[in-house]
C-alpha cells in the first residue's frame, strides 16, 4: 500500500523489513574490535569490516594490493578470529573492492603520480665508477648505455 506522506530517515530505519536487514547484516563495535586486534596497522587503515552473515565475514577494501594481501592471509585471519567466541562460525573471508574513501591515510596509501617527478641524481663518484666500468667493457652498447647513465651526476 502506498501512501503519499513523507517519512523521515529515522521512520524509514525503524521500520520492520529495514530492521531485519540491519541486525542480519550487522557489524557490532565487537566485531570491529576484535578485527582491530587481529589485523596488522598498515591494513587496518585500507580496509573495514562490510557485513557478517552466515559464517561469511565480507571486507571491504579500498586498494588491491591490501585485497591481494587479505586473500593471502586468508587462512591465518580466520583461525586467529575463530578464537572469539564473536566470530565463532566464521567460515569463510570475502574481500571485495571498494573506492578509496576521502580520507588522509588511505589517499595517503595511492601511489600513482600524476606529474612526472625530475630524474634521480647520481654522485660524482658513481658517475665516475660508471664511466670506469663502461671503459672495460668490450660491448660498444652496454658502454654507451652506462656513460649516458654516468651523465646524470650531480
Amino acid at each position: 500500500m502506498r501512501t503519499n506522506k513523507l517519512l523521515s530517515l529515522s521512520d524509514v530505519l525503524q521500520q520492520p523489513a529495514i530492521a531485519r536487514w540491519q541486525r542480519r547484516f550487522a557489524i557490532s563495535a565487537a566485531h570491529e574490535s576484535i578485527w582491530r586486534s587481529v589485523l596488522d596497522e598498515n591494513l587496518r587503515s585500507l580496509c573495514r569490516l562490510y557485513s557478517y552473515h552466515q559464517g561469511v565475514l565480507t571486507v571491504a577494501v579500498f586498494h588491491a594490493t591490501a585485497a591481494s594481501q587479505l586473500r593471502y592471509l586468508n587462512h591465518i585471519l580466520i583461525q586467529q578470529l575463530k578464537m572469539h567466541d564473536a566470530f565463532s562460525a566464521l567460515t569463510a573471508l570475502r574481500t571485495t573492492l571498494k573506492p578509496v574513501p576521502q580520507s588522509s591515510q588511505a589517499v595517503a596509501f595511492n601511489t600513482r603520480k600524476t606529474r612526472r617527478q625530475a630524474p634521480l641524481k647520481l654522485s660524482r663518484n658513481s658517475a665516475e665508477h660508471l664511466k670506469a666500468v663502461a671503459d672495460g667493457v668490450t660491448d660498444a652498447e652496454l658502454s654507451k648505455k652506462l656513460r649516458h647513465l654516468a651523465r646524470h651526476s650531480d
